[in-house]
């Protein structure tokens, strides 16, 4: 051990309950979360990798780079403001520090209900390069590939254990939304494989902002056309989340448009139908 540092909650260093630092030591800058200690000219700045923090006023002294995307916190709050359950990333934003860390298996299921709000999005794509046996097996083999949009990014399948596993039945997806909502898994609690088609759906678990079921729909029609849907049934359930349901709303159809055009972008055909479709029970 090189140095004992002792703080107020993400503000003011305390003084020293003991000196455990030689002298030889008496130069080590890199204090609060291991940043570099900026007091020349008397800044006392903590350096972060994006910007400076300074730790009298629990502030950082310029705009949050993400800023845009994380529109209900305060760009210049550390941590945003969420010091005792998480630390500060490189001056981006909060991560949690987990003590305690659930692996997907202990996580529970959590069922909508019959008020749940129901979407539906569906394109239909004649004449595409790619056969759907290829769409079946690269759908199988990468879901994240098709799946992740620029409002969430959908890790690999893993196991119960959150070791790496195939997409399959009992397996689970990691969902990273960003901002205050982390451990989003989902689980595969279906999944049905027949020639021309495949059904598989995710259930959302504890942790995740929402109660919902989601059901993703690959078919090859009679005519040649392959068919690509989404059926979900979303209940927002998460305390801080429900003061943004609307924009969370909001959000959430423009990730699954988006995730439309990425199966008629990698399809490459003619696209013959959209729907999109929502409504509140």
């Amino acid at each position: 051990m090189t140095q004992k540092e002792e703080y107020f909650t993400g503000v003011l260093e305390l003084p020293p309950v003991q000196d455990i630092v030689p002298e030889f030591y008496s130069g080590y800058n890199y204090k609060y979360q291991g940043q570099e200690r900026q007091d020349e000219l008397g800044l006392n700045w903590d350096s972060f990798k994006w910007r400076n923090y300074d730790y009298a006023i629990g502030r950082f002294m310029s705009i949050d780079p993400l800023s845009e995307k994380y529109a209900y916190n305060s760009p210049y709050a550390f941590s945003e403001n969420r010091v005792i359950d998480g630390r500060e990333l490189e001056g981006l934003e909060w991560v949690p520090v987990d003590i305690n860390p659930q692996k997907p298996k202990d996580l529970k299921q959590k069922v909508p209900s019959a008020q749940a709000q129901k979407q539906h999005y569906l394109v239909t794509v004649a004449n595409s390069e790619k056969s759907f046996s290829q769409f079946k097996s690269d759908f199988i083999d990468k879901p994240q590939d098709f799946l992740t949009n620029s409002k969430a990014t959908f890790g690999k399948p893993v196991d119960g254990d959150g070791n790496k596993t195939g997409f399959k039945k009992g397996s689970y997806i990691d969902i990273n939304i960003g901002g205050l909502f982390t451990n989003n898994y989902v689980k595969v609690v279906g999944m049905e494989e027949k020639e021309k088609s495949l059904t598989t759906t995710f259930g959302t678990m504890d942790g995740h902002i929402e109660k919902g079921k989601i059901t993703f729909r690959l078919n090859e029609n009679k005519d040649g056309s392959i068919t690509f849907s989404i059926d979900s049934q979303s209940e927002v359930d998460h305390p801080v989340a429900k003061l943004f349901e609307e924009t969370s709303r909001s959000e959430q159809k423009e990730s699954w448009k988006e995730v439309l055009k990425k199966i008629e972008t990698y399809l490459q055909g003619d696209t013959k139908k959209k729907e999109t479709k929502s409504k509140q029970s």
